[in-house]
């Protein structure tokens, strides 16, 4: 097997969403866990080189994707944390998003690679521990390194 087959199998037996979109906003790549979350969420299949931007999400989502990619078409690397209803499910999902700009030969801007992380299972242990240390009598805290307070549960 060659380096660009194993490169695609790794992308697209991952469970993260790995997608790409080009300075258009046009979907230029797309693995399989990302095509199969969009057409469950819209009902809708997600073709490359058509705009990244589904009808399926609303006006308000798309705006606000759209400011993401346009940080990122201006250089920055940064994560968000979303939630949304996931209906095979039936429950709130957490996800983990990474934006990360690609730069060509010429060190100029030419897509947006972004991978998105499920973090559900995360976010809920941490509630429910979060639910336990306040639900007690006794004083549960957390401080950082310089010795200020992260957490401090309710009992304080």
């Amino acid at each position: 097997m060659n380096h660009t087959q194993l490169t695609h199998l790794l992308l697209d037996q991952s469970k993260d969403l790995i997608w790409m979109i080009n300075l258009d906003f046009q979907l230029v790549y797309a693995n399989k866990s990302y095509l199969s979350s969009v057409k469950m969420l819209t009902g809708k299949e997600h073709k490359l080189y058509e705009s990244a931007f589904v009808e399926g999400f609303g006006t308000c989502y798309i705006e606000k994707w759209k400011a993401y990619y346009n940080r990122a078409l201006k250089g920055e690397y940064f994560e968000i944390e979303e939630h949304f209803f996931h209906p095979a499910l039936n429950e709130i999902q957490y996800g983990q998003t990474t934006f990360e700009p690609l730069r060509g030969d010429n060190n100029k801007i030419f897509a947006v690679v972004c991978q998105s992380k499920d973090i559900t299972r995360i976010v809920k242990q941490s509630s429910e521990a979060n639910q336990m240390m306040d639900a007690s009598l006794d004083i549960f805290c957390t401080i950082n390194e310089q010795g200020n307070f992260v957490y401090v549960g309710a009992a304080l």
